[in-house]
C-alpha cells in the first residue's frame, strides 16, 4: 500500500513538472495575493488554518494565518482543549522547480489563545482555563501550481511559545491544502 502511494505521488510530481509552460503564469509578482485553507496535524491532534499571502517583492511574500488546533475532531463536538492562533511571517523564496513548485522559508511570530478543561474532565480544576501565549515561528511552505490561479500548498511549521505552561511548549503543525491566487 505504501509503495502504491509513493508511486502515485512520484507520477503526480512528474506530470506537474512536465506541464507546458503556457499553463504556468508568472508566480512572483508584487500584485499577487493568495487565500488558502490548510488541514493537517499537530503534535497532539488536528490543525486547520486559513491564510492570506501578499507578495512584497518578486521573491518574498507576507503571510497572515488564523488557525485552530484541537486534540480530537477539529470543528464539531467537545474537546479537552482548543488553541486559536494568529501568525504573521515573512516568506523569502528558498528555491523553485521550473514554474511549478516554489518552496519558501517562513520566519515570524505566533500568538495563541488556549482554552483547557473545556469538557470538564479535570475535576481538580474549576471551570475552563484560558491563557495567551506567543513566540517565534519557523517553517517551510511549498506551492505546487495546478494552473494560473490554484496551487496545492504544503506547510510545516514549528514554534516556541512563552510562558511554558501551555498545552505544549513547542507546537508544531503540518498540513496540506489549496491556495487561490488573485490579482
Amino acid at each position: 500500500m505504501a509503495g502504491t502511494r509513493r508511486g502515485g505521488l512520484l507520477l503526480l510530481l512528474l506530470v506537474l513538472l512536465g506541464m507546458p509552460r503556457i499553463s504556468c503564469a508568472q508566480r512572483h509578482d508584487k500584485r499577487i495575493t493568495g487565500l488558502g485553507l490548510v488541514y493537517g496535524k499537530t503534535d497532539q491532534g488536528k490543525f486547520g488554518e486559513a491564510n492570506w499571502t501578499r507578495y512584497v517583492s518578486d521573491n518574498t511574500y507576507l503571510r497572515l494565518g488564523l488557525s485552530l488546533a484541537r486534540p480530537t475532531n477539529l470543528l464539531f463536538g467537545n474537546s479537552t482543549s482548543s488553541a486559536y492562533g494568529l501568525s504573521l511571517a515573512i516568506a523569502p523564496l528558498l528555491f523553485h522547480i521550473r514554474e511549478v513548485a516554489y518552496v519558501h522559508l517562513l520566519a515570524g511570530g505566533l500568538g495563541r489563545f488556549e482554552r483547557t478543561n473545556e469538557d470538564g474532565a479535570a475535576m481538580d480544576q474549576e471551570g475552563i482555563q484560558q491563557h495567551f501565549y506567543g513566540g517565534p515561528l519557523l517553517g517551510v511552505e511549498t506551492d505546487i501550481f495546478l494552473g494560473n490561479r490554484v496551487s496545492v500548498v504544503g506547510t510545516l511549521q514549528k514554534s516556541l511559545i512563552f510562558p511554558g505552561d501551555g498545552i505544549t511548549r513547542w507546537p508544531g503543525f503540518y498540513g496540506v491544502g489549496l491556495r487561490f491566487h488573485l490579482r
